[in-house]
């Protein structure tokens, strides 16, 4: 099943995750396989959540590797010292670290929980070394998976809770409390909306403005938070064809994409960073999830552990 991975560097005793809907083993590889350009890699995962679902297979996967896992939830971290606190080339914090730069910065499903996208790649390449490689995992705002939870948004706000007077709220979307999702080993800000949607090509202007020099981007998966999706996460060869599948396809319908980005050394980042612009359709998207969501949901730069929830 992951016979793409290298087999001779893998650690006899490792598991590979199963390949889901969320496509965790092609995102696993695909962080392994530039982390292992590093004989030691130092590697921070930021937006680690739970650590579930990234920090700790990288840990297993890599055991001369040095990695810390940070999340802004003091849940998910409680619950990631719990469970991993005993691996020992992996430690995990509530902050970002302060005077240390890494080979390895990890931000996967966190740039589109933030205010700023360009303020936050540069917090990013503040704590990576000049030849290191910054790796995202962003959802194609666009693509099959935001267009399903944006007929979701929608059929929420003006069919099952429509506006009945100017003093009528809709009530918010339930979620589980944040350590009772860390309990379950779930991501516990899933809660935490989407504001960002991009397209392919916001997300190359960004990186151009800003400094950065695509080496990598890859598919990810081609449906994820859909109806079908409960029959992927039954059946890995299913799973298997669905990120088989974004491989093929155009870049356009893939669900997610993965970038690996290197530091462009001859340009000098934009003081202060420089955000593009989104459409009139992006600020109607932002306002409708948080209609939707409430205003309360809003959280800045929340990241996520898993793959993209689509709120």
């Amino acid at each position: 099943m992951h016979a793409n991975a290298d087999a001779a560097d893998t650690p006899a005793s490792f598991e590979w995750p199963p390949e889901t809907s969320r496509a965790l083993a092609t995102r696993l590889r695909f962080v392994a396989r530039h982390a292992r350009l590093f004989a030691r890699p130092t590697i921070l995962d930021v937006g680690c959540g739970t650590g579930e679902h990234l920090t700790q297979y990288l840990a297993r996967l890599l055991p001369r590797a040095h990695l810390i896992g940070m999340d802004p939830d003091a849940a998910s971290i409680s619950h990631a010292m719990a469970r991993f606190g005993g691996l020992p080339n992996v430690r995990f914090t509530t902050s970002m670290p302060a005077g240390d730069r890494f080979d390895i910065v990890i931000a996967s499903e966190v740039l589109e929980h933030v205010d700023s996208p360009a303020a936050f790649l540069a917090e990013l390449r503040s704590l990576l070394k000049d030849d290191g490689v910054l790796l995202l995992t962003v959802p194609n705002g666009y693509g099959p998976s935001e267009l399903t939870c944006l007929a979701q948004t929608l059929l929420h706000l003006y069919v099952l809770h429509p506006r009945r007077g100017a003093n009528h709220t809709r009530p918010p979307v339930p979620s589980l409390p944040s350590p009772v999702r860390a309990d379950l080993g779930l991501d516990t800000n899933a809660s935490s909306f989407h504001r960002q949607f991009f397209t392919r090509r916001r997300l190359l202007n960004l990186f151009a403005r800003n400094a950065w020099t695509p080496v990598a981007c890859q598919a990810r998966m081609f449906l994820h938070a859909c109806p079908s999706c409960s029959l992927l996460d039954r059946f890995e060869t299913l799973a298997s064809l669905n990120v088989n599948l974004a491989r093929l396809l155009p870049l356009c319908l893939a669900s997610d994409w993965m970038f690996a980005l290197r530091k462009d050394l001859s340009a000098s980042p934009a003081v202060p960073p420089v955000d593009i612009r989104p459409g009139r359709l992006h600020r109607r998207r932002q306002l409708w999830h948080e209609l939707r969501f409430g205003a309360a949901s809003s959280s800045g730069q929340r990241g996520t552990d898993g793959a993209p929830t689509g709120a």
